[in-house]
């Protein structure tokens, strides 16, 4: 998949990620006060190619079609929690009775 530095920004912004600018930019997937994981991306701009694209799918948890899908709009953030709940990376706790 070949993929351009704004794509992924878009991404990151649209999953509600915080970002914070360093050596890379790094953005950090939060839910509930929880971080839940992290990706990253040099600060290049233009295209994202060789095996980085799979790179930052595998740091979002995302198979090929659930990236893509990210990355051209219909997986928006509840779709994107719901993926990560079955994956087991979001519990729901119950609170203590």
């Amino acid at each position: 998949m070949s993929l351009r530095t704004g794509d992924v920004d878009r991404a990151f912004k649209k999953l509600g990620m915080e970002i914070r600018e360093g050596k890379d930019t790094l953005a950090f997937f939060w839910y509930k006060g929880k971080l839940i994981l992290t990706s990253r991306r040099s600060h290049g701009k233009g295209k994202i190619e060789g095996n980085i694209p799979n790179k930052i799918r595998n740091q979002l948890k995302l198979r090929e079609d659930e990236f893509r899908d990210l990355v051209q709009c219909p997986l928006d953030f509840d779709g994107y929690v719901a993926l990560l709940k079955k994956q087991g990376l979001i519990t729901e706790e119950r609170p203590a009775q």
